[in-house]
């Protein structure tokens, strides 16, 4: 018997309040829920690369993860967390921010 919604989820999100802005490529999103593995975005217009960078700043760094996108939709998205890029954050601060 396979797992439905919510049920599904290995690791819990964490809402983020107030959203992030962000840039995955050449988009503009807010990420709105964010965990170990990866979040959720809204966006006002599709992300169109299948495996993009997405790049956010927390607190004094600069944060860019490669990502999937796993879920695309008109307003909202998911992408699944594939590396972190490694001078972008050190890993400490890539921590706190999940």
């Amino acid at each position: 018997m396979g797992l439905v919604g919510e049920e599904r989820r290995e690791f819990q999100r964490l809402r983020v309040d107030p959203a992030t802005e962000a840039t995955p490529g050449s988009a503009s999103v807010r990420i709105v829920e964010i965990g170990v593995l990866g979040a959720r975005v809204e966006h006002g217009e599709a992300v169109k690369e299948e495996y993009p960078e997405l790049r956010f700043r927390r607190g004094d760094a600069d944060v860019t993860l490669r990502c999937e996108m796993v879920r695309s939709g008109d307003k909202e998205s998911a992408v699944r967390f594939l590396a972190a890029i490694a001078e972008s954050v050190p890993a400490p601060v890539l921590s706190a921010a999940l």
